[in-house]
């Protein structure tokens, strides 16, 4: 017995093994042209069951009726455990009341869209999904996490005609009968390519005029199939994303609302930007599933926080999506010059004082000293209790001198330099050094 109807638009049970499949290319041998390989097209005859005297007939799919199929108007789609691409027939409806069978074993659903974008469904997300209803023949790519998922659903009027196809990819549920390519599309406007998703994750293609090229030599009814119109270079193959979400930090507090992050691949390429809102993030990355070249990099991604933050993660875009990736983004402090005590050398520190100790932030070439934020600045482990912008170095520049009491630093005899850190107006962080000699 079949799992699956591999023909589902002829009636079962009429003609002897009208739904074996001898050739074992997944499709019935009453709906295959020529189902025994001998170069002589099978006659497409089909039992007409409303015949008085039982008599064959040339039949449409529209006038078959599949007798021990489901329940006309119906159809189950078999999932399989990874990527799968979906024709939905069904309704218009929510997303959710469309996949409420099989809901609990769907990590992410992806639809492409005109713009070349893709909407995503998560289920239980809806923070992060942006597709919200499921229209007649909408193509899906589904991952899936369980072995064994059926999913039924209505088959309402298919769209009449070719499929209208654009310039760039285009999807397409293929409603047509069982037939080689060729025939399938006889009728499409020109087209650089065609791929459909096995369930064995690897797409096969069609490149009209290209048998050596073209590993896709059938398309069944239902089948849903990626287009592409223009140039197709280096046969480069359809990409389904991966969706990263996560928490950002920057330099340890929540990332304010609209931060960049941006997702980097191995090739230097920025191939996914999104914007913070809450402290979180949701992106989409090109993944490319099994193809011949590769054209998406489908691996690696670094991430960093707008133009002036580094991210401290990468990770891998395979596996399961979506992916849970927290950044932790803070910027690399800018080295500056620190000068202890202006004017005196060594600069000898009296543990014991009750004073204060001048320590100045120099300006120079590549950074000024006005920019740094005052309250902001530790100076070994002590908050300054004075500051004052001038030149301290008597360059024509202005400089930070800033003063600390002795007894809050944490100078401990033998030191030989105390640091200083801090940050500018803008956030920036800021450290530098200079000697120091204590003196008991």
């Amino acid at each position: 017995q079949n799992r699956q109807d591999n023909c589902p638009l002829v009636p079962n049970g009429q003609l002897e093994d009208d739904q074996q499949d001898d050739d074992l290319d997944g499709i019935g041998d009453a709906c295959e042209p020529d189902w025994d390989g001998d170069g002589t097209a099978n006659e497409p005859i089909v039992l007409d069951p409303n015949s008085p005297d039982g008599s064959f007939e040339t039949k449409t799919l529209e006038e078959v009726v599949d007798i021990d199929g489901p329940p006309c108007g119906e159809r189950t789609v078999a999932l399989a455990q990874g990527w799968n691409d979906v024709c939905y027939t069904g309704p218009t409806q929510s997303v959710d009341d469309a996949t409420a069978d099989i809901a609990g074993d769907v990590a992410i659903m992806y639809r492409l869209g005109p713009n070349q974008g893709f909407d995503r469904w998560v289920p239980g997300m809806p923070e992060i999904s942006t597709m919200a209803a499921l229209g007649p023949y909408d193509q899906l790519f589904i991952l899936v996490t369980a072995a064994g998922v059926d999913w039924s659903m209505e088959i309402t009027t298919p769209p009449s005609g070719p499929p209208e196809l654009a310039l760039g990819w285009n999807t397409v549920c293929y409603t047509g009968p069982a037939l080689p390519v060729e025939e399938a599309t006889a009728d499409w406007d020109d087209f650089a390519i065609l791929y459909a998703l096995g369930p064995d994750q690897v797409w096969r293609r069609y490149v009209p005029d290209r048998p050596d090229l073209s590993n896709l030599t059938h398309l069944n009814t239902f089948e849903s199939v990626l287009v592409l119109v223009g140039e197709a270079p280096e046969l480069c193959g359809p990409v389904i994303p991966t969706t990263f979400i996560g928490t950002v930090a920057i330099c340890g507090e929540p990332a304010p609302d609209d931060t960049i992050i941006w997702a980097v691949g191995s090739d230097g390429v920025v191939w996914g930007i999104a914007t913070t809102s809450g402290g979180s993030y949701a992106m989409d990355v090109p993944y490319s599933l099994p193809t011949t070249p590769p054209c998406f990099p489908g691996g690696t991604f670094s991430f960093t926080c707008d133009a002036l933050q580094a991210a401290e993660t990468s990770d891998d875009a395979t596996g399961v999506a979506p992916k849970t990736l927290d950044l932790t983004c803070c910027p690399g402090a800018v080295s500056i010059d620190v000068d202890i005590k202006p004017g005196s050398y060594p600069n000898s520190i009296n543990l014991k004082s009750k004073g204060v100790i001048p320590v100045a932030i120099l300006t120079t070439e590549d950074f000024d000293a006005a920019t740094v934020d005052p309250e902001t600045v530790v100076f070994a482990g002590a908050s300054p209790v004075h500051y004052a912008i001038k030149d301290v170095d008597k360059d024509r520049d202005y400089d930070l001198i800033l003063h600390f009491r002795t007894q809050d630093t944490d100078i401990a005899p033998g030191n030989d330099a105390a640091c200083l850190t801090g940050q500018t107006y803008d956030g920036t962080p800021i450290s530098g050094c200079d000697s120091v000699r204590t003196v008991p």
